[in-house]
């Protein structure tokens, strides 16, 4: 195993106490996630009090015991996943969460596997998820001896947020067979994070069978995730579409100074030690979504984006496909989050459109190409 940034914790799998036994691997069948229409978001209805983690069936999935000791697999209150860190900057850890729980499991040969359920106060979930994607966004590669650790974001499309990363080993004679996926979730005040060696990155076909495994199980998870959230699902109520550009998101507005942001309400998430860019976000009102900007010394504020369904005045975002992008922006480029337009009448500013797996759009940024933090 070459530079993985997740596995540390998975060689200390007994440590902790143990919060629940262990659960066979085929005790639930994997149960379908909710539609992009149902996405559910945060309604203004108080929460009733938080369910302790202690019961979450974090463990479901993973065989009974590990296949190098034959120590039985179970949730403990240790993170599955150690602190992550991309290109010498730490992306995550679980010490800013007010409860956390783990499970790792290690098989006999390249096969590691680790997950962590992580809740917050307040809005620190969306603050940790942006810093999070800041992190990976900005490191595409990082070179480790003689090894370059290579990095790709995959959006998501089920929960509040949602994202995969693969991570692959090159060197000189190019890519080997180890292959991470790493997977980023969260709903309401809760964040999963699932991680997965193993060597599976011998092909385009097998990266995307692990890739898809990660999805399959990581969405089976999302009924348990709306019961435990601090708003439950069924206090929520259907995502609100906002419109993105041509100026900003709501009135917070490209090239904004730092002051300017923190008049408009905008406060500031926790960022990578060293990044570009420092993070900020702002909640709506409403309690339904945050404001998110990317804000760079000297230029302000560089990129806008909304924690929910969003369109530009051209009608394209959440749900579009290539060709509606394409359609209405004859200038768009494909790049490798899917899609770059000119914004019509501005030709210093550019929209990003990112698509999921179904090749449908899941989120919509505005920014200034020329100062963009990462890509």
């Amino acid at each position: 195993m070459k530079g993985s940034v997740l596995v540390a914790c998975v060689l200390l799998a007994g440590c902790g106490q143990a919060t629940s036994a262990p659960v066979a691997s085929d005790s639930a069948t994997p149960t379908a996630s909710p539609t992009p229409s149902a996405s559910p978001t945060v309604s203004p209805t108080p929460a009733t009090g938080h369910r302790p983690l202690d019961d979450f069936p974090l463990v479901r999935g993973y065989p009974l015991t590990n296949g190098d000791d034959g120590s039985p697999v179970e949730v403990s209150d240790v993170s599955g996943v150690e602190d992550l860190v991309f290109c010498g900057r730490q992306a995550w850890s679980p010490d800013r969460a007010s409860d956390v729980i783990g499970t790792t499991y290690t098989g006999e040969a390249e096969d590691v596997r680790g997950r962590t359920l992580a809740r917050y106060d307040g809005r620190d979930a969306t603050a940790a998820v942006a810093t999070l994607r800041d992190a990976i966004e900005a490191c595409p590669v990082e070179t480790v001896g003689a090894t370059d650790q290579v990095y790709e974001l995959i959006p998501g499309d089920s929960v509040d947020e949602s994202f995969f990363v693969t991570h692959r080993y090159r060197s000189d004679i190019g890519f080997d067979t180890g292959l991470e996926v790493i997977g980023v979730q969260r709903l309401d005040d809760l964040v999963l994070l699932t991680f997965e060696y193993g060597e599976g990155g011998g092909s385009a076909d097998t990266i995307s069978r692990s890739v898809g495994d990660v999805v399959e199980q990581v969405e089976s998870f999302m009924p348990e995730l709306c019961e435990y959230a601090a708003h439950p699902c069924s206090q929520r109520e259907t995502a609100p579409v906002v419109q993105v550009g041509p100026d900003g998101v709501d009135d917070v507005t490209l090239g904004m100074s730092g002051p300017e942001a923190a008049a408009a309400g905008l406060v500031r998430a926790e960022s990578p030690h060293g990044a570009a860019c420092t993070v900020l976000y702002r909640d709506d009102p409403s309690g339904a979504y945050a404001v998110m900007a990317d804000i760079r010394p000297g230029s302000g504020v560089v990129a806008l984006w909304a924690t929910t369904w969003s369109r530009t005045p051209e009608g394209v975002g959440t749900g579009s496909t290539a060709g509606d992008v394409a359609a209405a922006y004859p200038g768009a480029t494909p790049d490798d989050r899917g899609w770059t337009a000119p914004v019509p009448g501005h030709p210093d500013r550019a929209y990003s459109f990112e698509l999921g797996q179904d090749h449908l759009v899941t989120g919509v940024t505005l920014l200034l190409p020329d100062q963009r933090c990462a890509g």
